[in-house]
């Protein structure tokens, strides 16, 4: 779990004035469910980060309510305690991987944390989980969001992006990731092939978050590489997007 708090500059057009929204208190919450079942174990634990104090503020309540349902991945009207919501994350959960209705010696489990950051009037809120329901191997997802303070709103990529830059993100990502990866000649697409990854499938997307230094794209298993592989996160330095934007 990490509760991060840091000041820097971004993009102006996140840069905003008003300060109406007071600053976001945050508060782990901690929550654990073992059956203690040796043969069938089920498992759940929850380590959330909440907004202590979003009933001083509708844009906060906004922000808090959006994470519950991302952090929790629940539908419907949401439970008014954070202990019922933990109980109906789980019990959903128990319903989805079959754990009840399995005929073999299967445990089930599921893990989900949380990080959060603020740079000036922006959250960041990082959502890593873990589950396994049976198989050759549990499946581990990141999930990156970004909030405005100041309204509540999720921001989408058009928001902190122009229509150049995303056009041109693309080559700028094969290129990046090829460099991670400590290649620097070559075609980017037969490199990147060769170390397991698709190409084609490296496009900018909704999972990303803001950092200091710039853009994160994020990508879980399966979305642009084999399985084996991982999680693949790919940053955009501001100062290459900030090209884009001068030389258009």
């Amino acid at each position: 779990m990490k509760l991060t708090r840091v000041f820097a500059p971004i993009f102006a057009a996140l840069m905003l004035c008003s300060c109406s929204t007071p600053e976001p208190l945050f508060k782990f919450e901690n929550y654990n469910y073992d059956n203690n079942n040796k043969k069938r174990p089920f498992t759940v634990d929850y380590y959330y980060i909440t907004i202590a104090n979003a009933s001083r503020s509708k844009a906060l309540q906004a922000i808090e309510e959006s994470l519950r349902y991302e952090f929790f991945q629940l539908e419907g009207q949401l439970p008014s305690s954070l202990k019922r919501t933990f109980d109906l994350g789980a019990a959903q959960f128990r319903s989805e991987s079959g754990y009840d209705e399995l005929d073999i010696d299967i445990g089930c489990t599921l893990y989900v944390d949380s990080e959060v950051k603020v740079i000036d009037r922006t959250l960041t809120y990082t959502i890593q989980g873990y589950k396994y329901t049976g198989g050759f191997h549990g499946l581990g997802w990141c999930t990156g969001l970004n909030y405005d303070i100041d309204s509540g709103k999720q921001l989408a990529l058009h928001d902190v992006l122009s229509d150049a830059q995303l056009e041109a993100l693309p080559d700028i990502m094969r290129k990046q990731l090829c460099a991670d990866k400590g290649i620097f000649e070559g075609d980017t697409f037969e490199n990147l092939t060769n170390l397991g990854y698709y190409p084609n499938e490296i496009l900018p997307t909704e999972n990303f978050r803001l950092t200091i230094h710039g853009i994160e794209f994020i990508f879980n298993p399966y979305e642009i590489a084999a399985y084996h592989l991982g999680i693949t996160t790919i940053l955009i330095p501001y100062t290459k997007l900030d090209e884009i934007a001068t030389n258009n």
